[in-house]
């Protein structure tokens, strides 16, 4: 009975201990540009929990209730903001859907015609906020060249030279 007892202290001790959920806090954007069409075609992944979560924090503060796209949509526009060659540019929200356990957001970024593309700016806030161990992950994806780079609450600016 007290080798049971002892297998039951450590074993509880273990579960308490080394099965702690561990929660990481991160978004990926993908950025494809596609020169054809002369737009950058961005995917943001992140989870939806955390997304409820900057919504209800929103939510206590403005004593509102909008719907969830609405919500992600004007947070998203709030949060993260581009500039092409120099000048803030505005983008569009496509759309979003949850596949897996991810909600992802289409977005795409008009390109001047008759203007190269030589810089991207991204400032990324995206649930800064909410979460002080959220990485944000860019990656620049142009053909076989790729190029990553992680944005955090220290770091929320990034210049892409091309």
């Amino acid at each position: 009975m007290k080798h049971i007892h002892l297998k039951l202290f450590f074993l509880s001790g273990f579960l308490l201990t080394g099965f702690t959920l561990h929660k990481y806090y991160v978004s990926v954007m993908e950025i494809h540009p596609n020169f054809k069409e002369h737009k950058l075609e961005i995917v943001l992944r992140t989870f939806p929990d955390d997304m409820e979560t900057a919504m209800k924090e929103w939510q206590k503060k403005t004593h509102q209730k909008p719907a969830f796209e609405t919500f992600v949509r004007s947070y998203i526009k709030e949060k993260i903001r581009f500039a092409i060659n120099g000048k803030e540019t505005d983008y569009n929200i496509l759309g979003m859907m949850e596949q897996d356990e991810y909600l992802i957001i289409l977005m795409e970024i008009p390109l001047p015609e008759n203007e190269p593309l030589k810089q991207i700016t991204i400032e990324n806030r995206f649930l800064l906020d909410q979460f002080n161990e959220q990485k944000n992950i860019v990656h620049f994806l142009n053909g076989k060249d790729k190029k990553s780079f992680i944005l955090n609450k220290r770091n929320r600016l990034l210049q892409l030279e091309l």
